[in-house]
């Protein structure tokens, strides 16, 4: 747990990136189910860029825990690889799991976004 929260803070605040990955990577090296540290990878990644390593990432997640968190961000990280109709559907999936009016406005607008580009 302290080498989640301090590989957490220091790839948000300390400047040390890297750093802070590589302790996230070795808590989920010894705990592949710490969902706290895969989702923080998982945001990192697509903060980075890294779009196809944030997608197994958040699979991962969903696989242990389905969360509308974890479905959100998968479908950022789809629709960021131009993969629109898995973007729609882990949208959708958020939605379901969020079940907040505000959320469902928002993805309902995307979806919409998304289903025009096609």
């Amino acid at each position: 747990m302290l080498r989640q929260a301090l590989g957490i803070t220091i790839v948000n605040g300390m400047g040390m990136p890297m750093k802070g990955i590589a302790l996230l990577m070795d808590v989920v090296k010894k705990d592949p189910k710490n969902l706290k540290a895969n989702m923080s990878l998982g945001t990192f990644a697509i903060k980075s860029g890294q779009f196809d390593k944030a997608i197994t990432r958040f699979n991962n997640i969903i696989a242990i825990k389905p969360t509308p968190d974890a479905y959100f961000y998968l479908a950022t990280a789809y629709e960021s690889l131009g993969k629109n109709a898995d973007a729609i559907d882990a949208y959708l999936k958020s939605k379901k799991l969020a079940a907040n009016p505000k959320l469902s406005k928002f993805i309902d607008d995307k979806v919409l976004e998304l289903k025009s580009k096609n």
